[in-house]
């Protein structure tokens, strides 16, 4: 199960930072659980996905590091990385389309469209590929971090929001157990952080409730 959030439970004025987290696993063997921090990015999201869906292969849980550029001392989390790197930039295609005529920053900014990924994942592939000096990633990283658009202020659409927040499928199941009275509302509640007329009207408004 895939679930994403960018705020604080309910609260749409409390992001989670991606500065402290991408996203995490936790395995279970009937029903593991890939949380993706929402306010990152589209592209980096990918990337992450991919990191932890390899976590749930492997049957160990895992954080993602927030980042990129910094290489865990984790076995696992590089074999993670390594595992979602190739399968988004796969190394051959990389090599053949790597070509630093020009800036290096604007050829991982070109690598990025190319790829569809983010510009992160193309400077870490060039890092761990040896195309990337490592005196040049503290710069690297300062001028992606910085180039980052990061929407600020205002709150959400909260029904939306706990939408992405639960994931369809999820909801619906949640949904038709209290409906069909396998599930209580106290626990119904607690599965969803919606509680009394909250639940109700999510319900109603994505039509999960009659």
């Amino acid at each position: 199960m895939v679930m994403t959030n960018g705020i604080v439970g309910n609260n749409t004025h409390r992001p989670l930072r991606v500065e402290e987290f991408r996203g995490f696993t936790l395995v279970d063997k009937y029903a593991p659980i890939i949380f993706l921090n929402s306010a990152d990015a589209k592209s980096a999201q990918m990337f992450t996905l991919l990191h932890e869906a390899t976590h749930v292969w492997l049957g160990v849980g895992g954080i993602s590091n927030s980042d990129i550029l910094a290489p865990s001392e984790s076995k696992i989390e590089r074999f993670c990385d390594r595992v979602a790197a190739e399968f988004l930039v796969p190394e051959d295609e990389f090599l053949d389309a790597w070509d630093l005529e020009d800036d290096l920053l604007d050829e991982i900014r070109r690598l990025s469209r190319h790829f569809k990924v983010s510009p992160l994942v193309i400077a870490r592939r060039a890092l761990d590929l040896g195309l990337l000096p490592s005196h040049e990633v503290h710069f690297i990283r300062t001028a992606l971090y910085q180039g980052k658009a990061v929407a600020a202020g205002g709150g959400g659409d909260f029904y939306r929001t706990a939408a992405t927040r639960l994931g369809e499928r999820f909801a619906r199941l949640v949904f038709t157990a209290v409906h069909e009275g396998r599930l209580g509302f106290t626990e119904a509640y607690e599965l969803t952080d919606l509680h009394g007329r909250a639940f109700s009207k999510f319900g109603k408004a994505k039509g999960l409730l009659p």
